[in-house]
């Protein structure tokens, strides 16, 4: 009987022994797939990110930038903050976002355009600062996280903000270019169709468009877009058979002549026939 329980303690022993063994020599694996979901999940959070941001800049892109410089500053501040304070702020998202999946503020149809039944800006704004802040926090304070730092995309700490912050700044200036483009051709549309005969001038609820008169060889157009209080120059210049227009941001003097700069993609999309 005695020898019984020495054999049976033996494999009692021998047991838990082969498994801390097992689990040792899993521990590398493990930590890999930790890291592998890691990447995952901030992969995921990047698209949901990036969808917002497409929305987010389109709608109002100087305000996306105030945005981005924003958490630029908050996120790298996180480097002095207490572990307590960290894990607590985690927890509150958490809570907010029980599942990965929540962080999907659209949670629409992928063939439901975004612009049906929208959410307003603040929403939107909201939750794009959310994903960014828990990518944020977990990569302070989730091993798994840290392990996958260089794996994930996250542009809003110090070594990346100067060079990503030029890149938005070129970026929504061809965007506004665009934007002031489209309306600038959408002027000169309604002067060759609505100006008055007599003086070649078209003032209306929108637009306001002049011809300006300088010693140039193309000619000019003052536009004043009404709605956004936008002053531009439209020019034409025809040569020999061809014709040359030039599209320039001014001021209400129409001295000032900015020459614009299209995003060629966005603007064929935006002219694309209904």
């Amino acid at each position: 009987m005695e020898l019984f329980f020495v054999g049976l303690v033996a494999l009692v022993v021998g047991f838990f022994l082969g498994f801390k063994l097992i689990a040792k020599a899993a521990q590398p694996e493990i930590k890999e797939m930790e890291k592998t979901r890691a990447i995952d999940r901030g992969n995921y959070l990047f698209t949901l990110r990036r969808e917002l941001a497409n929305i987010l800049i389109w709608r109002d892109s100087q305000r996306y930038v105030k945005l981005y410089q924003d958490l630029c500053t908050e996120l790298n501040s996180l480097k002095s903050w207490r572990l307590e304070e960290i894990n607590k702020r985690l927890a509150e998202l958490s809570k907010k976002y029980p599942y990965y999946n929540d962080f999907d503020i659209i949670g629409k149809k992928e063939y439901v355009l975004y612009s049906d039944n929208w959410h307003n800006y603040e929403e939107l704004e909201e939750g794009y600062r959310d994903i960014a802040t828990f990518i944020a926090l977990s990569l302070v304070t989730n091993t798994s996280w840290i392990d996958a730092r260089y794996q994930i995309d996250f542009p809003f700490t110090d070594e990346f903000v100067p060079k990503k912050l030029e890149h938005l700044l070129e970026y929504v200036e061809r965007i506004e270019d665009t934007k002031l483009i489209m309306r600038i051709d959408k002027a000169m549309d309604a002067y060759y169709t609505m100006r008055d005969n007599e003086t070649g001038v078209l003032d209306n609820d929108f637009f306001a468009v002049k011809m300006l008169y300088r010693s140039r060889p193309d000619n000019l157009y003052g536009i004043h877009i009404k709605r956004t209080n936008e002053f531009a120059i439209f020019s034409i210049f025809e040569h020999e058979g061809r014709t040359s227009e030039s599209r320039f941001r001014s001021d209400s003097t129409f001295e000032k002549e900015i020459y614009l700069h299209s995003n060629g993609s966005l603007l064929d999309e935006l002219k694309r026939p209904l």
